[in-house]
Formats: structure tokens, sequence, C-alpha cells
């Protein structure tokens, strides 16, 4: 269940770093023996976030402010949904704001799992040439995004605690150097402690009293009701965005395991979201909801069950 998060500035290689890395977990599970540490045999799985994985293009996710912070919260909900003992999450984006590679390492941390920061490190003028040979033109950073992008990025700091352990890839040096960086990063996630490895292993990460699901009770009900609703009406509203842009009316919304899917037969306009929220908002304040009993899923699967009757 380790989560890594890869940083980069645009068109550093990010992409291809992370689905080689996809590529080398998927490996090393399926040659685990018994011999091997239980975290690695308990893991089945790799899944990748990226934006197209959330129906996002670069290019309209970056577009402002509002788009971006969506974006951020889309990834942070899908990392949270798909965290389990057998199931690695590779957070592919740009992930530049220290901040939000803070929350995303707490969602680690109340996950009692590892984690692991990678920077892709390359050069701007390599990033410059290798976005203008992308093909097709469509998939090119805008300028103006690009070098915005690249002008906010937070460099990852070893010495911080959501950016360690810090792994760096210099795609430039080839690679056989990427190849040796990326079998460093599964080691620190699957691997146990070994006095005579001189690798940075991860830490498994243990829950404090902020970020364990704890009972929901009189005084945080209320607040976590609203957090799990806000989390889907973003999460909706990415997916559309998405959809809208291919062309596609209805769409099929997928909230991570352990949570049932929403199945919207026609657009359903932010207002709308929202309105819908305050109401089932309105309705919590007057009913107990015996169903939830603990953590964010259980008030994301009621709001998901009143969003599923009330839209037609």
């Amino acid at each position: 269940m380790p989560l890594v998060v890869v940083c980069g500035q645009p068109s550093c290689g990010k992409t291809t770093v992370s689905q080689r890395l996809a590529a080398m977990f998927r490996e090393r599970i399926a040659q685990a023996t018994p011999e091997d540490p239980q975290l690695l045999r308990d893991l089945k799985d790799v899944v990748v976030v990226d934006e197209p994985s959330l129906h996002m293009r670069p290019n309209e996710a970056y577009a402002d402010m509002p788009r971006e912070k969506m974006l951020r919260g889309a990834i942070r909900a899908e990392a949270d949904g798909k965290l389990n003992k057998r199931t690695v999450v590779i957070v592919d984006s740009v992930n530049g704001i220290k901040g939000f590679r803070y929350e995303l390492w707490c969602v680690a941390r109340a996950a009692a799992t590892r984690h692991c920061c990678v920077h892709v490190d390359t050069p701007s003028a390599s990033r410059e040439a290798w976005n203008a040979a992308r093909v097709p033109e469509g998939d090119r950073w805008l300028s103006h995004i690009f070098d915005d992008l690249s002008g906010r990025f937070e460099r990852p700091d070893g010495r911080n605690r959501w950016d360690s352990p810090l792994i760096t890839v210099y795609p430039e040096m080839g690679a056989d150097a990427t190849e040796r960086a990326l079998q460093d990063v599964v080691a620190a996630l699957t691997e146990q402690g070994n006095k005579n490895s001189t690798r940075a292993l991860a830490k498994d990460l243990r829950p404090t009293m902020a970020t364990s699901n704890v009972p929901l009770s009189s005084t945080n009900l209320l607040h976590e009701l609203d957090r799990a609703s806000q989390e889907v009406v973003e999460r909706v509203a990415s997916c559309q965005g998405g959809a809208a842009a291919a062309g596609v009316g209805g769409v099929v919304v997928s909230f991570g395991e352990g949570l049932p899917d929403l199945a919207l037969p026609r657009t359903v306009t932010m207002a709308e979201l929202r309105r819908h929220k305050r109401f089932f908002l309105k309705a919590a304040t007057q009913n107990t909801f015996s169903r939830l009993k603990e953590g964010g899923n259980s008030a994301k699967r009621v709001f998901l069950d009143y969003l599923a009757r009330s839209i037609t």
C-alpha cells in the first residue's frame, strides 16, 4: 500500500518515469517469494493517478487557479480512495506545491503506509525541446502554462518529512541511471531494514489523532459529512469536465475501493451539485444517520446513495 509522489516541472519525463516505475513494481510483486517481507507479499496491484485517469487534459486542468485547485482535490481524493494494503499508488503530476505534497504525505500517514517522493529533474532547455517535439501537437503544454508551472515549482527537499525519502531521477543521464534510481524507489517501499544496505528506506508511517479515522461523534459528524460530500462534488465535476471535453453526455463516476459508482444519465451542473449538497447537509442536522460508523467512506457512501436517488 505504498504511496509514491512523482513531481517535476512540465515535460520533464514524469509520465515515462511513472510508467516504468509501475512496471517495475508489477514485476517485483510477481516475483515475490515467501521469504520476502510481508508488506511486499501483501501487494497485488499498482495504480497510477494522473490527469488522464481523472479525465482531465493538463492544459485545461492548469488553465486557471480554480481549475488547478479542483485538480489537486481530485488527485488527493483519488489517491486516498485507492490506497489499501494490496495496492501501490503512484501519483504522476506536477505536484510542484510543497503544501500539496504535504497533504499527500498526510494521506499516506492516515493509511499507515510507506511514502516516497520521486523528483524527475530535467534542465529547462531539454524540457522545452521535448515539449516542442510532442506528437500530437494537442498534447504539448501551452507556452504560458509551461512557463507558469515551471516558475512556481517548489523543488522537494529531502530534509522535509513529506519529501523523504527523496529519490531524484535525471533522465538526461540515460536509461541505466534512471533504472538504478527507480530500483532504489522499489526497494525503499518494499524492503525491510538491513544494516548492510546503503539504500534509503521509507518509514512505516503511523496515523496520529489528527489523521486517524475515529468514530463520528456529535461534534465532528457535520464536519465529516461536509468534507466527504465536497470531495464527491469535486470528483463528479472533474469527471464531467473530462467527459464534456470528449463529447460524452452521461458518465459513470468511480470513487475508489469500497464505494459505489455513481451513474449520471446527464450532465449535472455545479450549481445543482451544490444544491444537492446543501439539502443533504440540512437533512444531516435533522437525522442521526445510524449508518455512519467511522471514516470518510461512510459519509461518502451515504451522500452517493442520496445523489443516486436524487439525480434523474
